[in-house]
């Protein structure tokens, strides 16, 4: 699945990106390439200055997410994407670059994203990484009784509960 998502990115001239997004996690990451070995099937393989060029299930669960995330975004150009659990597997010190490419390649290739998370530092770094361009909103659902009440909060409310008030958004 990510050779053909590659294979993709790279048409539409996108790899260099995808690169630019995994060097945020792994500054060594040189370059990706999809290597066919005899008896083995097409893989996706990482050229990486220390280790010269190792298949991507030698990487983390970052590095991988993260790539499928990108290879995927080309895909759906114009389209929605949906994402459960953003934050998974990415270390909280790469939230923010993380993010901030996200936020930049989906208002460029014009997809709406749907992201949910638990993590507070993930709704921080999705913040940091919007602007007043970036029609960034949360919803918190509320359970009352029996019934559950979606609470919206949009970024500028969210901000400001955030950043000026310093006080939780999730329940």
């Amino acid at each position: 699945m990510q050779v053909s998502l590659l294979s993709e990115a790279i048409l539409q001239r996108f790899k260099p990106q995808v690169i630019n997004l995994l060097q945020g996690i792994d500054p060594g990451i040189i370059d990706l390439q999809i290597v066919s070995r005899p008896g083995s099937r097409i893989s996706l393989y990482i050229d990486h200055k220390q280790v010269g060029i190792s298949p991507l299930s030698a990487f983390g669960d970052g590095v991988r997410r993260l790539l499928f995330i990108a290879l995927t975004l080309a895909k759906v150009r114009g389209g929605v994407l949906l994402i459960d659990e953003i934050e998974t597997a990415i270390h909280t010190e790469a939230l923010g670059s993380s993010f901030a490419w996200i936020v930049q390649w989906c208002q460029r290739f014009d997809v709406q994203l749907f992201a949910t998370t638990h993590s507070l530092e993930a709704v921080d770094a999705m913040l940091d990484a919007s602007d007043s361009e970036t029609d960034l909103v949360l919803y918190r659902l509320e359970k009352k009784e029996s019934q559950t009440k979606a609470i919206r909060l949009d970024r500028e409310t969210l901000h400001i509960v955030r950043d000026e008030l310093g006080q939780e958004v999730r329940r």
